[in-house]
Order: structure tokens, then C-alpha cells, then sequence
């Protein structure tokens, strides 16, 4: 077999490969799941938190930081959820960012993962409904908490 042919088939085989890890990376994004939120403590006013402003493109990022002061973290697990104004939740994709900028600003923190972000498909009905930007925290694989951002996103009406 000649060079040509072996490059040719190389460069089809990372061609490939990048279609299907693009095709499975868009499938992820597009994944809503409902998540039940009864029996885990509103943690609302025990930790430090915000939101990032949503990057809305083909799909929307979500994006922000949530953590305890003075906490010695074993694991945290973190999930973005999206409260609809009926009170349904939705888990999204989440992953975890390291937030150095958080661990210069504040001494009680000593653990640089406690920033996150996900991206959600459209295809929640954000023109007809709003949705709360919550977060789930499952601490060293036994607390779990809520916590309630009062960030919306979609059509808000206030009564």
C-alpha cells in the first residue's frame, strides 16, 4: 500500500472519529431528565453561591460556583437543575471547573472544584415557561442539598 493510500485512510479514520464523538457530545446536551428532589435538605442559606450569565447559542450554557466555607470535601458531586414554574425539576449535563479565582478570594475555601457549567438543548420550552437555575451538592457521598438560586431563565411573569 502506498503512503497516499496509508494518510488518505488516517486522516478518514479522524475524520470519523470526530463525527462520532461530535454526534455523542450533541446527544449528551439534548439529554433532559427529570430529577425527584423530595428527602434532600434546601441548602439554600448554608452555602455560597451564584450564577453566571447564560451563554445562549444552539444550545444554552449554564455556568457558576457553589460551595461551604471552612468544609473539608472528600467528593462532591454537583448537577445543574432547572426548576419549571410548576415545580418539575430537570437535571442537565453538568461537569465541574476548577474556580481558582474563588480559592485567591476566600480563605475558608481549599478546594478549587466548586465551579460547574452545563449545557442544555432547547428543546425545553424556554418562550412558554421559566425555569429557576438550581444546584444539587452530594457532599462526601452522603449529604445532599438544594439549593435555590432565584436566577430564571425563559418567559418569567410576574404576578
Amino acid at each position: 500500500m502506498s503512503k497516499k493510500k496509508i494518510v488518505f485512510f488516517l486522516f478518514l479514520i479522524i475524520f470519523i472519529a470526530m463525527c462520532v464523538f461530535y454526534a455523542l457530545q450533541m446527544r449528551d446536551y439534548k439529554k433532559i431528565e427529570i430529577f425527584d428532589v423530595s428527602g434532600i435538605t434546601d441548602g439554600t442559606n448554608q452555602f455560597l453561591y451564584d450564577v453566571d450569565a447564560p451563554l445562549d447559542s444552539d444550545y444554552i450554557v449554564v455556568s457558576g460556583y457553589c460551595y461551604q466555607n471552612f468544609t473539608k470535601y472528600q467528593t462532591i458531586l454537583y448537577k445543574i437543575l432547572l426548576k419549571r414554574e410548576d415545580g418539575t425539576y430537570f437535571s442537565i449535563k453538568t461537569q465541574p471547573i476548577e474556580r481558582n479565582d474563588l480559592v485567591e478570594e476566600d480563605e475558608g475555601l481549599s478546594f478549587s472544584k466548586v465551579g460547574f457549567y452545563g449545557r442544555v438543548s432547547k428543546g425545553l420550552d424556554f418562550s412558554n415557561h421559566y425555569y429557576e437555575v438550581c444546584y444539587y451538592i452530594k457532599l462526601n457521598r452522603s449529604e445532599e442539598y438544594i439549593i435555590h438560586t432565584n436566577h430564571y431563565m425563559g418567559t418569567r411573569e410576574d404576578n
